[in-house]
């Protein structure tokens, strides 16, 4: 059995809106915070940020880190193309991006490195001493 559903026409405009874009734009083009999309892990003493970026050019990556906040800002190589030649298909967007983080906890930025190799970006972040946690002993007293 069907089920009536109230027509809201404000809400279907918004909808069309987006479809809109995303097609005339691509899916990216609404300035997505969350592209190049990333994974992050923790553990007691170090966070590890993996980004999948096929094609970054490491010339115009930017990554800056202050205290608990990581900003990564970059572009991608653009393929060179001769006047003879056209897109057949483009799914992958090559545009300029930044992305930036709130982490867990504060980090120490002379202690951070990053690595870029066969398409992935790896960035490691110590977490200072006097921001680990610890475990307290208690005392019977």
């Amino acid at each position: 059995m069907f089920a009536l559903r109230h027509w809201n026409s404000w809400r279907e405009m918004e909808r069309l809106s987006r479809e809109m874009e995303r097609i005339l734009h691509g899916e990216q083009s609404r300035g997505d915070a969350n592209w190049p999309q990333l994974n992050l892990w923790m553990n007691a003493d170090e966070l590890l940020v993996v980004m999948q970026a096929p094609g970054l050019d490491t010339d115009k990556l930017e990554i800056h880190v202050v205290q608990n906040q990581l900003t990564i800002s970059g572009s991608f190589i653009q393929p060179a193309l001769t006047e003879t030649e056209r897109f057949q298909r483009r799914e992958r967007l090559l545009r300029p991006f930044e992305r930036t983080l709130q982490l867990p906890f504060a980090v120490d930025s002379q202690q951070a490195e990053a690595v870029y190799r066969a398409g992935i970006l790896e960035i490691r972040l110590r977490r200072p001493e006097e921001e680990k946690p610890r475990q307290l002993k208690v005392q019977a007293g």
